[in-house]
C-alpha cells in the first residue's frame, strides 16, 4: 500500500482530474456522433455515376493485384486519372496503403465512410485540444466540439467536399494556440501545421492552400504588431525553419507524385498521363463566371467548360494541362472584354454569401433575436470582438486572424458558386468566431475580477 501511495500516478491533482474529465466528455461526444447515423450502403444510379466512386474500385484493384492508382478495365488496366477524370488522388492512395497495412482483401463503401468519419473526428478532437490549451478552459473546448459534430458538414458518404470544414478548424485553432502561447511556443511545431496542410492539398486540391493563406495572414499581423525590425534577427535559423516548413508541406505531394512516377515507369514505359490528377482552379473559375446570365452563354455545368475549351481547340482532352491553359486564357479574355460581367458576378456572389451567413445563426438564439436582425447580427458580433480585443495585443492578433480566416474561407464560393457545398469552411469559421467571442468575454471577465477593470 505504501508503494502505491508513492506513485505519482495515484496522486490525482485537480489538473489531472480536469484532464480526465475533459477526455471523458470528448470520448462520450465522439461515440454518440459515431453511432448516431447508419452508413449509407444503397446508392442510386446518378450517385454511382460520380467519378469519386471509381476510387473504391481503384483501391480494391490494388489490394487484389498490387497495382496502385490504377483502374481495372477489360482487357487492359488504365491510370486512375484517366477514369476518375479531374479527381484528387489522396483518398485512394491513403486507403490503398491503409488497406494493405491492415491485410484487407477488399474495401467496402462502409470502410471508406468510416475512414472519413475517423478523419473528421480526429481533426475535431485536435482542434478541441488546441482550444483547451489556448484558453485553459475545458468548457469552451467542449462547446466547440459539440457544435462541430452537429454542423452536418460530414455527410457519411464517399465524398470530400466536407474536408475543408475539418481542416480549417485545425488551421485556425492551431494559429490561435500559437498566438495565445507565443512565449512558450516552439517554432518547429509549425512543421505539423504544414504537414497537415500538405495532406489536405492532395485530398482536395486547394484545401492546403487555404492553410498557407492563413499562415501568410498570420505573418502580416505579426509584422504589423511587432514591426519588421523585430523579425530580422537570426536569419539563418529562419531560413532553416522555412526550408523545413516547405518540405513538410510538399512531402505528401512528393510521395504521391513519386508513386505515380513509379507506376508510370513500371506499367506505362515511363509515360505520364495527359490528364490532371486533381481538380484544378480554372475549371470551376470559368464555370463560376456563369453564375449570372451573360452574353457568352456560360453557366454552371462541367460540360460548359469542356465545350468552350473544345471550341478553341477541337479534341483537347478534358481536364488535361492544355485544357486548363485554354480556360485560364478565356477567363482573362472575357474579363478584359467585359469587366462589368466579372464585377457583377462577384458582387452577386457576395450578396448570396451574406444571405447564407444569416442562415448560420444559432437556432438556440432564434427566440430572442428577430429574423431580420439575424443576417446582420454576425457583423455586430465582429464589432464587439474588435472592441474587446483592441486593448490587448494577443486578443487583437487573434481577432485579426479570425477575420482574415473568414475572408479567406469565402474564396471558394466566390470562385465557384456561393452554395454551402463550397462554403463549408466558412460555416466552420462562423462557429469558431462565436467560440472565440465567448472565450474573449471569459478572459476579459477574468481580467476584471483580478484587477477591477475591463
Amino acid at each position: 500500500m505504501k508503494m502505491l501511495s508513492d506513485l505519482h500516478l495515484t496522486k490525482l491533482t485537480p489538473q489531472k482530474l480536469l484532464l480526465i474529465f475533459f477526455t471523458l466528455i470528448l470520448v462520450i461526444l465522439t461515440l454518440r456522433f459515431y453511432f448516431s447515423r447508419p452508413v449509407k450502403t444503397i446508392w442510386g444510379r446518378r450517385e454511382l455515376y460520380q467519378n469519386r466512386f471509381f476510387w473504391l474500385d481503384s483501391v480494391n484493384f490494388y489490394l487484389d493485384t498490387g497495382k496502385i492508382l490504377m483502374y481495372p478495365m477489360y482487357p487492359e488496366h488504365i491510370r486512375l486519372e484517366e477514369k476518375a477524370v479531374g479527381e484528387d488522388q489522396g483518398y485512394p492512395f491513403m486507403l490503398s496503403v491503409l488497406g494493405r497495412l491492415l491485410g484487407m482483401k477488399e474495401m467496402t463503401f462502409a470502410t471508406f465512410v468510416h475512414f472519413n468519419a475517423f478523419l473528421f473526428i480526429f481533426l475535431g478532437v485536435i482542434s478541441s485540444v488546441l482550444i483547451f490549451l489556448s484558453f485553459r478552459n475545458w468548457l469552451i473546448a467542449i462547446v466547440f466540439y459539440y457544435f462541430y459534430l452537429r454542423m452536418d458538414d460530414f455527410t457519411w458518404r464517399v465524398d470530400h467536399h466536407w474536408v475543408l470544414a475539418a481542416f480549417i478548424s485545425f488551421y485556425l485553432s492551431f494559429l490561435i494556440f500559437f498566438l495565445s502561447r507565443r512565449a512558450s511556443f516552439k517554432p518547429v511545431w509549425f512543421s505539423g501545421y504544414f504537414l497537415v496542410a500538405g495532406a489536405a492539398n492532395i485530398i482536395r486540391d486547394g484545401d492546403g492552400i487555404v492553410g498557407i493563406l492563413m499562415f501568410v495572414a498570420l505573418l502580416v499581423i505579426m509584422l504589423v504588431q511587432d514591426g519588421v525590425r523585430s523579425h530580422l534577427g537570426n536569419v539563418r535559423q529562419k531560413i532553416l525553419m522555412a526550408a523545413l516548413f516547405v518540405f513538410a508541406y510538399s512531402f505528401p505531394l512528393l510521395v504521391l507524385s513519386g508513386v505515380r512516377a513509379y507506376r508510370n515507369y513500371v506499367f506505362f514505359e515511363g509515360q505520364a498521363s495527359e490528364q490532371m490528377a486533381h481538380h484544378g482552379l480554372w475549371h470551376n473559375a470559368f464555370m463560376g463566371l456563369g453564375y449570372i446570365p451573360n452574353e457568352y452563354g456560360i453557366h454552371w455545368a462541367d460540360s460548359v467548360s469542356r465545350d468552350f475549351a473544345q471550341q478553341v481547340k477541337p479534341g483537347v482532352k478534358y481536364m488535361s494541362k492544355e485544357y486548363f491553359v485554354i480556360l485560364r486564357r478565356l477567363y482573362f479574355q472575357y474579363w478584359l472584354e467585359s469587366p462589368e460581367l466579372w464585377l457583377d458576378n462577384y458582387f452577386v456572389k457576395l450578396k448570396e454569401i451574406h444571405v447564407l451567413v444569416g442562415t448560420f445563426f444559432p437556432t438556440q438564439l432564434n427566440r430572442i433575436v428577430p429574423e431580420k436582425a439575424r443576417s446582420i447580427a454576425f457583423y455586430g458580433l465582429l464589432l464587439t470582438m474588435f472592441l474587446l480585443a483592441r486593448k490587448k495585443k494577443v486578443f487583437s492578433a487573434i481577432f485579426w486572424i479570425v477575420l482574415a480566416t473568414l475572408l479567406i474561407s469565402i474564396i471558394p464560393g466566390l470562385i465557384a458558386t456561393p452554395k454551402i457545398l463550397f462554403l463549408r469552411g466558412l460555416k466552420t469559421v462562423y462557429l469558431m468566431t462565436w467560440i472565440y467571442f465567448v472565450a474573449s468575454l471569459y478572459l476579459r471577465l477574468k481580467d476584471f475580477l483580478k484587477v477591477g477593470y475591463v
